[in-house]
């Protein structure tokens, strides 16, 4: 199947070894240049640990090509009171190990997964993750009919989306109605969550888009007046928001203001001018946002616009790391 220059071979499924098989043969037929390959644990096996990719990539070995790897995840962290976990993260330690060894080139995008890959290749680089809701030009008009649609009082319009912790998120948003209920909550895709389990008040206060195509998730975000990521953060200081995170670039694209989390896992480049407001992961968090959305803060929106054009649209990715 061709399409734009791009040649589409339907290989794998079960991804056992049969099919890294078929793979390596179409890679002899085809003598590429360079193997690109996206290294997702989960993506090639259904306990996210794929060991037959030491087989491909000690085959790869044999052929003339260059391995370029991006690992849009490492390995996840260890955990001593579950032995399913603790399979995980030595299975996946040895997995990427091998991988990264037997790469050429290396690309991450936060500075936690480089500075895990560096101990076993020091050619790597660190490329952001563009958002994949791209702008589109949004009348104000239908900005407005949106935002009447969303909130018929006139309330404030909170938005998240991707694949979140609603059940968290619902908790803090519930405290923020306790103070203020002139707030709704947006969620653009599929609720993760229980409602019934949340009094009267918060249900009434959610909006819950379901699926939606690309355009109309920008719209919505556009219709937002912030965007919230409450991503989980133990006391560890383990977690938090990164930009490897396509819905922070979403929001980013849509000039947002955003409310996020910070831990190990939030990068210097969203830390230094993104304009994010911090938040701890509690829901205690509600007084902070409140104080800061009943507030100006326009400003954050003109931030948000310029470090999303600086940074995260696709022109700048490629003008700085990919010409």
């Amino acid at each position: 199947m061709h399409d734009e220059g791009f040649q589409v071979y339907p290989i794998g499924g079960n991804w056992q070894r049969r099919d890294w098989k078929l793979v390596l043969e179409n890679i002899q037929q085809i003598k590429p240049a360079t193997v690109l390959f996206q290294y997702v644990p989960g993506s090639y096996d259904r306990y996210a640990v794929p060991w037959h990719l030491i087989y491909f990539y000690r085959q790869l070995q044999h052929l003339p090509v260059k391995i370029v790897t991006t690992f849009h995840e490492t390995y996840v962290r260890y955990n001593w009171t579950h032995p399913k976990y603790l399979y995980l993260a030595i299975g996946q330690r040895i997995i990427a190990r091998v991988v990264a060894k037997l790469s050429h080139q290396l690309i991450t995008s936060i500075d936690r997964y480089e500075g895990q890959l560096l101990r076993w290749n020091p050619k790597i680089k660190q490329i952001p993750i563009g958002s994949n809701i791209t702008p589109i030009s949004v009348s104000d008009h239908e900005i407005m009919s949106l935002r009447h649609r969303i909130a018929p009082n006139g309330e404030k319009v909170l938005s998240t989306f991707g694949i979140r912790d609603h059940v968290s998120l619902l908790k803090l948003f519930q405290r923020v109605l306790e103070e203020d209920t002139n707030f709704v909550l947006l969620i653009i895709g599929k609720l993760r969550a229980d409602l019934s389990y949340f009094p009267e008040l918060v249900q009434k206060k959610i909006y819950i888009t379901g699926f939606l195509d690309s355009p109309d998730v920008y719209r919505h975000l556009k219709a937002s007046d912030a965007f919230i990521m409450f991503d989980f953060v133990n006391k560890k200081g383990e977690g938090g928001t990164c930009n490897k995170s396509g819905s922070l670039a979403a929001a980013f694209a849509a000039g947002l203001p955003i409310i996020a989390t910070k831990g190990d896992m939030t990068n210097r480049l969203i830390l230094e001018g993104a304009g994010i407001i911090w938040i701890d992961y509690h829901p205690s968090m509600s007084m902070k946002i409140l104080k800061y959305l009943n507030e100006d803060i326009s400003f954050l929106r003109k931030l948000s616009d310029t470090f999303y054009k600086e940074q995260l649209s696709w022109n700048s990715i490629y003008s700085k790391y990919l010409r």
